[in-house]
């Protein structure tokens, strides 16, 4: 049984209260995911903003709902091994505190940067495995894709591509 409340839009927080509404609109339900963040408005906004970006990025639907559940696996294992290393009585209390408002701690991700020309590019990253492996080389294989992780990213980067000789932008399409 989960620890975390599913919320209605009356059991929210006010400051999550529009953001819920606007997804009930949206979807005509609640998502549970929503439900169970409107407890922080940190983390409800954080969410929109990330699902705004994933939905005005070049990734096709099929793309975007297999980075969406492969989140959602690793996540919830990510959240367990969390709650039980936090169990241990002698586990550092500034570990059990949110790491701060900056807008880095409100990212449902960790943007991994890179310095070119002075210019810092945000990226994040995706890592898959084959799901049913025939062989133990398919069972061993990870590929990882670099997302941009703002607009800015995500402009730099088109620019980079294009003046370079050696390859042409990719559309983003198969």
């Amino acid at each position: 049984m989960s620890r975390y409340p599913v919320h209605t839009i009356d059991s929210a927080l006010s400051q999550s209260k529009p953001v819920l509404e606007k997804l009930r609109q949206t979807f005509g339900a609640l998502p549970n995911i929503a439900a169970t963040t409107a407890a922080s408005p940190v983390l409800i906004h954080g969410f929109i903003g990330l699902f705004q970006r994933v939905h005005a990025s070049r990734l096709t639907e099929p793309q975007i709902q297999t980075l969406l559940l492969t989140n959602a696996v690793t996540n919830a294992r990510a959240r367990r091994l969390v709650d039980e290393l936090l169990a241990y009585p002698d586990a550092p209390r500034d570990w059990k505190r949110h790491p701060g408002s900056s807008a880095v701690a409100a990212l449902p991700f960790v943007p991994l940067g890179f310095v070119k020309d002075g210019v810092v590019l945000r990226y994040f990253s995706l890592v898959t495995t084959v799901g049913t492996p025939q062989t133990v080389a398919a069972q061993e294989l990870r590929v990882e894709r670099l997302f941009p992780a703002d607009d800015d990213t995500e402009a730099r980067r088109a620019q980079l591509l294009a003046a370079s000789p050696h390859r042409s932008v990719p559309t983003g399409k198969p």
